[in-house]
Parts: C-alpha cells; structure tokens; sequence
C-alpha cells in the first residue's frame, strides 16, 4: 500500500524551481547568476518529471483503466494552464516587439506560432514578430514547452503499453519493460552521439524526443511494480541511488540516471518523512515550469537585469510566483476538480 501522504509535491516544486534556475543562468546574460548552473541541472530535473509521470500515472492507470476518463483527467490537469500561457504570451507580447501592432498581428509568423504551439509542436515555430529578437542567446519564446508533447505522448502511449503487457505472463512483463528502456536508452544514446561527433543540431533534436525519453518513463513505472522490493531495501536502494545521480551530474553521463533518478525520488517521495504537505493544496509548480522562460526573456529584452540584478532577480521570483498561484486558483485547480467530479 502506496501512502498518501508523501513528497510528490515538493519535489515537483524543487524539480520546477531546478529548471527556472538553469535558464535564467543560461538567457539572462548575468554573470552573478552563473553560480545557479553550478548548483542546477535543468536536464536532469526534466528527467525527474518524466520519472515521477512514469510512477504515478501509470499507478493512476492501473487503479481504474478505462481510458477515456483516464485521458480526460489527464488533459484537464496538463491542457488549461499550457493554452493558457501559448495565449497570453502571442497577445501580451506585442508590447516588448519590435513591429508595430497590425504588423505584429497580421504576421503569417503569428498565426504559425498560435497553431502550432497549440499542437505543441513547438519546435515548428518558437518565435514571434520582433519579440526577443536582440537577446543575446535565444530568442525563443518558452524553450520550456517542448517537453508537454512528449507528456502527452506518454499519455496516450500507456494504455496501449498497458494492453501490449496485460498478454503476457506476469513474469514477462518486467522484461518487456526492460527491454524498452533498453531500446530507448541505446536511441537517446546514438543520436546523442553522432550530435557531439557532427555538430549537427538536428541530431540534438531527435535526441530530444519522446523515444530518447521514455526510459525514464518507464524506469518510473518499473518503480511502481516492484515497491514491494522497493519497501524490502528502501535506504539501500535510496542512497545507492543518490550516489549514481551524483555520479551521473558530475560526469554528465545520462545513462547513469535511468534507474538512478527514480530510486532516488520514490525513496524522497515515498520513504522520506513528509515535508511541506501544505504544498499538496496549492500546486505551483506546473506554473512555475510554464512562466519562467518567457518571463527570463521580457527581463532580460528589457535589460532590467542591467540595474541591481539581485533586486531584479527578486521581482522576478516574486511575478512568477503571483502568476504561477493565479494560473493554479484561477484555472489549474478548478479543472482538476472538474475531473474528480466527471
């Protein structure tokens, strides 16, 4: 029996948080601001959320798997808030453009990035008319999206995974699921490699996508199938764990978190003595994830970071926690709602 009481919360607050901080490092153009790419990596905090989806979505799956209102209470948490922030941005920003209004809005530019960031194909079109285009390392309007697509791939890759698995014997299925981590690993590793050998960004791209990212999904639903294990040698597994991610975060090596990262956050999750269970009414984190970047780029356009850095690096913690808490009480909670009710 999995507890309610645990973790989850926090550590998605302090995953969002690891993000925000590695791209602020990286666009604002601040040197004061390196130190958080020496204690952040942005990388493997995404890798944890797909971890974590991995664990709790499927046991959301495995305890009532009808599939249309598994998809809907799916969609009605990760939809809301990601339209939402598409919206705002293609309105709002015409106001830090360089074009004016009818330029900005009659753009074919515009229109590309709304349809195609409401499909989450985010890599199609990034940018809008004359936002952004005079930062120094990106111009980008939130590098953060790329990963809903493959949330939501994940999504609707489960069932399908959870039928294929419910054919064979129980002894197998863990196999199975090792075996497409195996599968998964060795593409994100390929296309990994034949980007550091040829410079070619568009291996960087498919080493992005959802195939080079379902091992930690599924290391996350391994996780889950075998808590009885997991109960049996908690701390052993916890801080073996803890010194593969170590390993893996100063050696930069990937591979070594696959298993390494979930072990380590179901034993902070699950094992670990509950900590700020208040947060569990008052969900930030999504909105956390969703605002920063583009609010990292509006600071850094208007070069307000120029003047007292460490006061504008407070008034940006502050916006985005006022935006993420209206994101959550204004729209995120209540559709979450909705689908306990459905």
């Amino acid at each position: 029996m999995i507890s309610t009481r645990n973790n989850f919360t926090a550590l998605r607050y302090t995953l969002a948080i690891m993000v925000a901080l590695g791209h602020l490092a990286q666009l604002s153009d601040v040197q004061a601001f390196a130190v958080f790419s020496d204690w952040t990596n942005a990388s493997m905090a995404v890798h944890g959320f797909f971890v974590i989806s991995g664990f709790l979505i499927y046991r959301s799956y495995h305890h009532l798997p009808v599939w249309k209102e598994y998809l809907k209470k799916r969609f009605r948490r990760i939809l809301p808030a990601y339209i939402l922030v598409v919206g705002v941005a293609a309105l709002a920003l015409v106001l830090v453009s360089d074009k004016g209004i009818l330029e900005y809005y009659a753009s074919a530019q515009w229109w590309k990035y709304v349809l195609y960031n409401l499909l989450t194909l985010n890599f199609l079109q990034s940018d809008l008319p004359g936002v952004f285009q005079h930062n120094p390392f990106n111009i980008a309007v939130n590098g953060s999206l790329w990963t809903i697509k493959i949330e939501i791939g994940f999504y609707l890759f489960l069932p399908l995974l959870v039928h294929a698995l419910s054919i064979l014997k129980e002894s197998q299925r863990s196999w199975a699921l090792l075996g497409l981590l195996a599968f998964s690993l060795l593409y994100a590793e390929f296309f990994l490699w034949l980007y550091q050998t040829t410079g070619n960004e568009f291996y960087s791209f498919l080493h992005r996508q959802l195939p080079g990212k379902l091992c930690y999904f599924i290391s996350g639903i391994l996780a889950y199938r075998h808590w009885n294990f997991f109960q049996q040698h908690p701390h052993t597994i916890g801080i073996l764990s803890f010194f593969l991610v170590a390993a893996s975060w100063y050696l930069q090596v990937d591979w070594l978190s696959v298993f390494s990262l979930a072990g380590l956050l179901i034993w902070m999750a699950l094992i670990a003595p509950p900590v700020f269970a208040f947060l569990d009414k008052h969900d930030y984190s999504y909105g956390i994830y969703l605002w920063h970047y583009p609010l990292v780029q509006i600071f850094t356009s208007q070069q307000w970071w120029q003047h007292q850095e460490w006061t504008m690096f407070l008034l940006w913690i502050f916006a985005l926690l006022l935006i993420s808490a209206v994101s959550w009480y204004g729209l995120e909670r209540r559709y979450i709602r909705k689908g306990k009710q459905a």
